[in-house]
């Protein structure tokens, strides 16, 4: 009884872990959505854009990184916590992901890129936390969900009536 309590807990820590240790490849690390955003103007865009950045990503006291509003290039900041679920969440049930956000405007047009995204674990005891870059597929195929939806949400607010 005690061999076969054994071999189910070891398959699933193994079902659990398959698929976590295939690397991202380098162009994967970068999320790039391109969107229609009819009848606004750069400058109209890249004002909206500001205003829902400072509405939105709220982990840092100043989202904002960088704004130059004539090239129309808004660069904010953001974390949003890890979504873990099932075996995942014993692992990375409190880890946070951090990226940047980084949207160029142009008339009638938008892209939008997520990079820099980072894995972020709590310090606990005497472990400092730590800060990784995304590397497996598993954790980006897990992320990627959130960031498109973030994006949704800014060109569902570009193109909102003001």
């Amino acid at each position: 009884m005690m061999k076969k309590l054994l071999l189910i807990l070891m398959a699933i820590i193994v079902t659990a872990c398959s698929g976590s240790f295939s690397p991202v490849s380098e162009a994967d690390k970068v999320i790039r959505i391109n969107s229609e955003v009819a009848g606004l103007t750069q400058a109209l865009m890249i004002d909206r854009t500001l205003i829902w950045m400072e509405r939105e990503l709220n982990a840092y006291p100043d989202p904002i990184i960088a704004a130059d509003r004539e090239d129309g290039k808004i660069i904010g900041r953001q974390q949003i916590e890890y979504p873990c679920s099932g075996a995942g969440c014993i692992a990375k049930g409190d880890w946070t992901v951090a990226f940047e956000m980084y949207v160029k405007a142009a008339d009638g047009s938008v892209e939008t890129r997520f990079l820099n995204i980072r894995l972020l674990s709590p310090p606990t005891g005497s472990n400092p936390g730590m800060s990784s870059p995304v590397w497996s597929k598993r954790d980006m195929d897990a992320i990627r969900p959130l960031l498109l939806t973030l994006n949704r949400e800014l060109i569902g607010f570009l193109n909102s009536p003001r």
